[in-house]
């Protein structure tokens, strides 16, 4: 047995032959120390983490207030500016469900009689909230490739980390408007979550891109069209998102055609 005081090793007895601790008695303080600190780790990562919690509100909350200071934003709130895009395209995906889902359910209540026996109560949370989450990221990268690349041709100084910095931080209103959309479809509304569901995924992807270009373009060294290369922010955004789409139209038909080689 090894004394937890002075390490001695030991073949046996209460009492540590070279210093005396009872093991018991250094057990139980070997194992209230551990105990404290434990108690002390707990302590701080809860204190960090209201920190950063406190930190990112106070970040939310003034560009809620004042969304034109996103062009304002440095390198150093580049984890808020990628939280808020997380944020945004899980809350945006969680609308996306909750109205997809009071469809079904409205469907059901029409037409119980006939879809009661085969149909469940409610959509498969996962199985549908997973594929809104990922096209709705693909669209989101299309905006913010679109805008890298329209800034690289006008010669902005610009990089990836801060299209990410400014595009999170002007979609914070958005993240707000997608708990509001989630709020509408928890309660049933179709019509208010489909209105802040367009609102949110429209005006970020079309609107942003020409804003952040026109904004480069404006302290931009040599001069640039500022209207014509923002709506080509727009225009190459849209390219990019029919690509997308055309894409996954393609792929789930030549799937409904595998299915259909089978039967």
């Amino acid at each position: 047995m090894t004394c937890p005081s002075c390490q001695k090793d030991n073949q046996s007895g209460k009492f540590c032959g070279s210093c005396g601790t009872p093991f018991s008695e250094a057990a139980t303080e070997t194992a209230a120390s551990y105990t404290a600190g434990t108690s002390t780790q707990q302590t701080e990562v809860l204190d960090r983490a209201k920190g950063v919690s406190k930190q990112y509100g106070n970040y939310a909350l003034h560009l809620l207030k004042k969304p034109s200071e996103a062009f304002a934003q440095s390198d150093q709130q580049f984890v808020q500016g990628l939280s808020t895009l997380v944020i945004y395209l899980v809350t945006f995906a969680l609308s996306l469900f909750f109205l997809f889902n009071s469809f079904f359910q409205e469907a059901q209540s029409s037409y119980g009689a006939f879809m009661e026996d085969v149909a469940p109560e409610s959509l498969p949370f996962f199985k549908v909230t997973w594929p809104l989450f990922i096209n709705t990221t693909f669209i989101v990268l299309a905006a913010i490739i679109s805008t890298l690349a329209v800034a690289k041709i006008i010669s902005a100084s610009v990089s990836v980390k801060g299209i990410i910095i400014q595009f999170g931080s002007l979609l914070v209103p958005f993240v707000a408007l997608n708990v509001l959309g989630m709020l509408a479809g928890l309660a049933g509304s179709i019509k208010f979550t489909f209105i802040f569901g367009s609102i949110s995924l429209l005006f970020p992807i079309l609107l942003y891109p020409a804003l952040i270009i026109y904004e480069y373009a404006q302290k931009s060294s040599t001069p640039v069209n500022r209207i014509y290369w923002s709506l080509s922010a727009t225009l190459f955004t849209v390219f990019l998102i029919y690509i997308e789409i055309d894409m996954f139209i393609r792929d789930k038909m030549e799937e409904y055609e595998r299915m259909l080689d089978m039967l």
